[in-house]
């Protein structure tokens, strides 16, 4: 035991194992990172999209940022982009000229191309700039949440898990990242396509797009009510394999003291409980997207089916109602349809796509909805230490002349560094009294360390509790 934080562990684990099934449960639930009465993010479970991903940015960041939503708002538009392109080359298949079908193949050919270069950098731009950004946020937040974890008192670990918090200084920060770098992006620029091509599609026909669009409300409800529900599963299953960690590394450290007690099985009937808490979690988390995904996937069909219907029947009737939307005038000359005054078929498939490759996009993009739910949820965890109030003047990155190059906090803040020095000096020589002394671990008040202790210590007398 001469490694006094070690036994302290040991000692831990072993309290935990040795207790009844009952106590060990509730003490559990205390010590899970987020989890306990004393956790403030389990006050908070999920931050808002601002905090994830702008708490730690600064202005290098924040210029990435700008350079990557424009270039997601540009790559947004290039799919309803290319689908007007499609409508076109449709209509000028039907040309009645030629030469004409000819030349504006070769036009909207060329146009592709140039849809297709533009795609390649706009793609790489957004990708780059909001990865960069992730990456630099996510040093800055590990950085502020190691230093805010060395500033706790020991309270806060007694209360605390503590191989949780040091695995969710990697975890955590980590889940904030992916969440905020292609996954958003990748999510942001689909649903852009769904504006815009919602917007192409009610430009091109009104009345085609909103025929088709009259379920989007119960759409848009059902991704709302998902994305509580993979806030709540996610979160529920990140602090159940926290605890599982959590208990796998305290045992195997203390390995030896597990052992002199017979209690390896305790700990794997333990380790296995909480497992399987967590692979509940998860199924849980994948029934909700597949349920989403289940109950969508035939709204759009239906809709589509429709759309498809309602769309044909629109281009029939302008030609029945107007000589002008005719290939064959009533005189018998060959002419090509109005698309000022007719609804063309060329109109009617730019409309239907834009409507169709929009709501695909919203489905590939409830992968960048869940890991943006998991990664404000990690956010909520690490912010509820990082803004912790803790006392300047029992701050140890203070009082040591470390926190300068760690958070901008130094003596200059108002905290004397020499004050542990000279209160060295003032005490030495002295002598030291305790009076009726009272203590509990705040994680244990029901067990009593101290009850009424008194002590006295002479100057330069050695003594051991």
């Amino acid at each position: 035991l001469r490694d006094t934080s070690s036994a302290s562990r040991a000692y831990g684990v072993l309290f935990k194992l040795m207790a009844s099934r009952e106590q060990v449960d509730k003490e559990g639930e205390q010590d899970s990172v987020g989890r306990g009465d004393q956790s403030t993010a389990s006050n908070s479970s999920a931050a808002s999209v601002r905090d994830t991903i702008l708490r730690f940015a600064d202005v290098y960041d924040v210029i990435l940022l700008v350079i990557g939503s424009l270039a997601v708002l540009v790559s947004g538009t290039n799919q309803p982009l290319q689908l007007v392109v499609f409508g076109s080359i449709l209509d000028a298949f039907n040309s009645t000229d030629a030469t004409q079908v000819k030349e504006r193949i070769h036009f909207f050919a060329a146009a592709y191309a140039l849809l297709g270069v533009q795609q390649v950098v706009t793609n790489w731009l957004q990708i780059s700039c909001f990865e960069a950004a992730a990456a630099r946020r996510a040093r800055v937040a590990r950085e502020r949440y190691l230093a805010s974890l060395l500033r706790q008192p020991l309270s806060f670990f007694d209360l605390h898990d503590t191989a949780a918090l040091a695995a969710s200084v990697l975890d955590a920060t980590g889940t904030v990242a992916r969440g905020s770098g292609e996954e958003l992006v990748m999510m942001a620029q689909r649903i852009v396509a769904f504006v815009v091509g919602l917007a192409m599609a009610f430009y091109f026909s009104w009345k085609f797009a909103l025929v088709v669009s009259a379920a989007l409300p119960l759409l848009f409800l059902l991704v709302a009510v998902a994305n509580r529900a993979y806030a709540r599963r996610g979160n529920s299953c990140e602090n159940s394999l926290d605890a599982a960690n959590s208990l796998a590394i305290e045992s195997l450290g203390a390995l030896r003291s597990v052992a002199a007690f017979g209690q390896e099985l305790r700990v794997f009937e333990r380790y296995d409980e909480l497992l399987r808490a967590a692979c509940k979690e998860g199924i849980q988390l994948g029934a909700a997207k597949a349920a989403l995904e289940g109950v969508v996937s035939p709204l759009m069909f239906v809709m589509f089916g429709l759309g498809l219907w309602w769309g044909s029947k629109l281009v029939s009737d302008d030609m029945e109602a107007m000589d002008a939307c005719r290939f064959i005038s009533l005189t018998g000359v060959l002419q090509d349809p109005d698309p000022a005054r007719c609804h063309t078929g060329g109109q009617i498939m730019t409309a239907f796509l834009s409507i169709l490759f929009g709501f695909m996009g919203l489905l590939q993009a409830l992968p960048g909805l869940a890991a943006l739910a998991a990664a404000r949820t990690s956010m909520a965890r690490v912010l509820a230490v990082v803004d912790a109030a803790v006392d300047p003047a029992l701050d140890p990155l203070n009082a040591r002349g470390g926190a300068d190059a760690i958070d901008g906090v130094g003596a200059g803040d108002g905290v004397d560094v020499a004050v542990a020095g000279e209160t060295d000096a003032k005490l030495q020589g002295g002598r030291l009294e305790l009076r009726e002394v009272r203590f509990a671990y705040p994680a244990r008040p029901q067990a009593p360390i101290f009850q009424g202790l008194n002590l006295v210590a002479e100057a330069g007398q050695t003594v051991a509790l």
